[in-house]
């Protein structure tokens, strides 16, 4: 009787323990689906207003670009997958494809609009989902 009732406290202890116990997760700001909404300070025409970038808590990157070729003609570049990291301040590390870059955000409306900063002059923005 006192085995099984150690195996029953042993096996609802192991089921408890979640794998992802041991993996940091973030609750930064950052966190969510962003849509684009301008590109250089112009707004983003309607196909590349499809394009989204997802920052997940667990630091990975999902990026969808859209493309405008033609006036009629709307395409995505794909899917890439990467990692983010905070370093600091309003600074970011963004690593896809074997290219790590660091750059600075910007929050606004209410950390509502993401805007990437080039030499302090607005880049991209985009818009919470």
């Amino acid at each position: 009787m006192k085995k099984i009732i150690a195996l029953s406290i042993l096996t609802v202890t192991l089921l408890s323990c979640s794998s992802n116990e041991n993996t940091p997760l973030s609750d930064d700001i950052i966190i969510g689906k962003w849509q684009l909404i301008r590109q250089y300070g112009d707004d983003a025409d309607e196909c590349t207003k499809k394009s989204t970038m997802i920052f997940e808590n667990d630091f990975d990157l999902i990026i969808n670009t859209y493309l405008s070729l033609t006036d009629d003609e709307c395409v995505s570049t794909g899917i890439t997958k990467g990692n983010w990291n905070k370093k600091g301040e309003n600074l970011y590390t963004l690593e896809r494809q074997g290219l790590s870059i660091d750059t600075s955000i910007r929050f606004e409306d209410n950390n509502n609009t993401l805007i990437f900063l080039e030499e302090g002059e607005e880049e991209l923005a985009y818009s919470r989902k």
